[in-house]
């Protein structure tokens, strides 16, 4: 298990604020955020390349803080990949376990087998000024698998390859940090990838984490507006608490013109109290706003009645904008082509919408939202 406790460090002007996060051997945890958020900042610090402001790195029971970085057993693919120009992609992939000294009996099996799985057998004699951008990341993520450490520090290991291989290797990763109990802490900004790979998941966002939860959890609820924001979020509401109950708290929605029912997180996290009288902010990812006929039987949940006033493919699936018959405000609905064929559902067409309690989450309205010394919301 990699633990981080604590930890803070400085980049220039740019401040990485204190975190923590376990790693459980077994599973990956995803670092995901904007360009510029601090991600690499945070893993050159695990790493050793960084000095910390303050904090602790754990592997199991081993404090590693403050050893150099050979000998903290991590293995670290950076974005810059650093391959040796003057070996070749064999001499790459095997520098590691013979630098170590390794017996070729405890490593050739897994190597060959990653060779075979990236494509690069006919790359091994090859020099590295020859490969493509692609190549060269298959080549250095297989050298820190090689390497043999248990614990794997990814930075934007896929960004170089075309979506078919990236897919694949997604699944090759996978089944490698099953079957080999890897502990992964990897750094990307594809939503896609992060939400496929990523066990759980850390939002960071101007060097603030503001989020660390279980995949599912963080893409349904984010926790703040920036989070929400960051995540595509875009049905989001203002509204006033009038109950507060231990299943549900129900809270005025002006822009709806109507109560909505809300189901409570198992833990507050929109950064001040849900209180009866409060404001927050309620929201709902498009894809789990539910269409159904006016007339129908009655739902379970918060019901709207609308128009659909627009309809787009988008190739997985269609948006459409919902507009409330009620206030005119509009709310933006991803749905499958085979339910939406199913329905009938058209531009101009009279339905009605579902916001399941469950599905919808809450954050702190604006004025509510805790800001540190720079202004940005955490």
């Amino acid at each position: 298990m990699l633990e981080l406790r604590g930890l803070s460090t400085s980049a220039g002007s740019f401040e990485l604020a204190p975190l923590s996060l376990s790693v459980q051997s077994g599973s990956c945890h995803i670092l995901l955020g904007p360009t510029g958020c601090g991600k690499t900042v945070l893993l050159e610090s695990v790493i050793g390349l960084r000095n910390l402001t303050h904090g602790q790195i754990r592997i199991d029971d081993r404090e590693v803080t403050r050893l150099p970085v050979g000998g903290r057993g991590m293995s670290y693919v950076p974005q810059d990949l650093a391959l040796f120009p003057h070996l070749t992609v064999e001499g790459n992939i095997f520098y590691g376990p013979r630098i170590r000294r390794l017996p070729e009996s405890s490593y050739r099996a897994l190597a060959t087998e990653l060779v075979d799985v990236m494509g690069l057998g006919p790359l091994l004699s090859r020099p590295i000024d020859g490969l493509s951008g692609g190549e060269r990341q298959r080549v250095a993520l297989v050298r820190a698998l090689v390497a043999g450490d248990r614990v794997l520090l990814l930075d934007e290991p896929f960004s170089a390859l075309h979506m078919g291989l990236r897919q694949t290797l997604w699944l090759t990763i996978r089944e490698l940090i099953r079957r080999f109990e890897l502990t992964v802490l990897m750094v990307t900004h594809n939503i896609e990838e992060a939400f496929f790979l990523g066990d759980r998941l850390t939002i960071l966002i101007d060097g603030v984490a503001h989020q660390t939860g279980a995949r599912r959890e963080v893409y349904e609820r984010p926790a703040t507006l920036a989070v929400a924001g960051f995540l595509g979020v875009r049905n989001l509401f203002e509204g006033e608490v009038r109950q507060v109950g231990t299943g549900s708290i129900v809270l005025h929605c002006p822009a709806l013109a109507t109560d909505l029912s809300v189901t409570p997180p198992r833990t507050d996290r929109t950064g001040s109290a849900v209180v009866t009288g409060g404001r927050v902010m309620v929201g709902i990812r498009s894809e789990l706003v539910l269409f159904r006929f006016a007339g129908a039987p009655r739902a379970n949940g918060n019901v709207l009645a609308g128009t659909v006033v627009s309809l787009h493919d988008k190739g997985a699936s269609l948006v459409a904008t919902f507009v409330t018959a009620a206030t005119g405000t509009s709310l933006v609905v991803d749905i499958g082509h085979h339910a939406a064929g199913r329905l009938g559902l058209a531009e101009g067409l009279s339905v009605e919408i579902v916001l399941k309690p469950e599905h919808l989450f809450l954050a702190a309205a604006p004025a509510l939202c805790k800001t540190d010394s720079a202004g940005r919301e955490v």
